[in-house]
This record gives C-alpha cells, sequence and structure tokens, in this order.
C-alpha cells in the first residue's frame, strides 16, 4: 500500500511538472500579443472562477484557518508568478523555467531556517547541482549577469519561499483554501497594471490565452 502511495506521489509530480510546462508553452505563445500582468491576470481571474464553480458544485470548500500565513504565500507566489511570466517573454523559455524550477533550492534553505527541518547529504548535492546550473546559465562566471537574470533568481528564490510556506500550511488549511487564497493575490496584485494593458487579440490568441489557466 505505502510502494503504491508513493509511486502514485510520483506520478503526480511528473503529470503536475508535464502540464506546468505546458502552460509555460502558453504563455510564451500570448505573450508577443499581450503584457505578463494581463497574463497573469487572466490566469489567476481563470482560476477563481474555476473553483468558484467547483464550491458551487461541492466538490471543493474553502476553510481558512491560518490567514497570516495563507497572506504570506499568496504575496510571495503572486510575485513570483508575475515575474516568471515577465522572464518567459524576455528570455528562452528553457532558461526561465529553469529558473523558477530552481524554488526546491530556496525551499529546502527556508524550511532549515524557519522550521529547522534536517537537510540531508543528497539534499546538499541537489543543492550542490543547482546553484552550478545558475551560474552557468546565467553566464555569472563571464561577468555578464543581466537584470532578467536577477528576476529570474528573484522569481525562484520567490517561488521557494511561498513553497516552504504550503508546507506548513498544509498542517491547518486545505489544499483548496491555500490555492485560492494565491489567486486571490495573484489577481489583486496584477489588476491594476493589467487595465492599462488590456490588449486587443484574435480569437484564436484569446482561446490560447485561456487555455492558461485551464491548465494550471
Amino acid at each position: 500500500m505505502a510502494e503504491g502511495r508513493h509511486w502514485l506521489g510520483i506520478s503526480g509530480m511528473f503529470l503536475s511538472s508535464l502540464l506546468f510546462g505546458l502552460m509555460a508553452f502558453f504563455v510564451r505563445v500570448v505573450s508577443f500579443d499581450a503584457s505578463h500582468f494581463f497574463v497573469v491576470f487572466i490566469r489567476s481571474l481563470g482560476g477563481i472562477v474555476l473553483l468558484v464553480l467547483l464550491y458551487f458544485v461541492k466538490v471543493v470548500s474553502f476553510h481558512p484557518v491560518n490567514k497570516k500565513l495563507l497572506v504570506m504565500r499568496g504575496f510571495f507566489g503572486a510575485v513570483a508568478l508575475i515575474l516568471w511570466f515577465h522572464n518567459i517573454k524576455a528570455m528562452s523559455l528553457s532558461k526561465a523555467v529553469f529558473y523558477f524550477y530552481s524554488y526546491p533550492l530556496y525551499t529546502a534553505l527556508a524550511s532549515r531556517i524557519l522550521y529547522r527541518e534536517k537537510v540531508f547529504l543528497w539534499n546538499l548535492a541537489g543543492m550542490g547541482a543547482l546553484i552550478s546550473g545558475l551560474i552557468i546559465l546565467s553566464n555569472l562566471w563571464k561577468f555578464d549577469f543581466q537584470t532578467k537574470d536577477v528576476l529570474g533568481i528573484i522569481s525562484g528564490l520567490f517561488a521557494g519561499l511561498a513553497m516552504s510556506f504550503v508546507h506548513e500550511l498544509r498542517k491547518t488549511d486545505s489544499a483548496w483554501t491555500i490555492v485560492i487564497s494565491f489567486l486571490i493575490a495573484s489577481t489583486v496584485m496584477s489588476l491594476p497594471f493589467a487595465l492599462f494593458a488590456v490588449p486587443v487579440l484574435e480569437t484564436g490568441t484569446w482561446l490560447t490565452l485561456l487555455m492558461v489557466p485551464v491548465i494550471a
């Protein structure tokens, strides 16, 4: 039974990564016609609409408990998402995704500092590999470090902090509550900028854009 749950968890993580990669692809496609703030707004608002529909048909429920930590997770997650979508447009998709998915490094460090969790030898090996990748990818070793590289690293840092908060929040709050708090924060933070950047899009581009919240 335990082994079955283990492989189910691995399959879930693989599928999650696959879907997020597909979402990043759609973001890349529409980023040439719409600002990253507008894409973040649609992604977040669309997610809220979908979850509210599920709430009314009694598939999900929301019961916030640790409200302070929910706000913190929402803020850090929203900043990470905004920077990630910016980076998807500003650099190659593979590079933007790598910067964002370096977040396990910062999650491990934050968990050690904030929650005193143990860090094992294989964790340190993974951290070393990630740091090496960041140095090589950002051209830091060539002293050719650009602003977009800084924003890429910050996106991973903020995502890592947000994930460390998720780990603690799961002790008190449901996954659905955590997700919708993040979506609300992302919608509110992106709205002022999205209002000044509403694009005129063709029908096909709108359909592609709407795929972002559906996949996410």
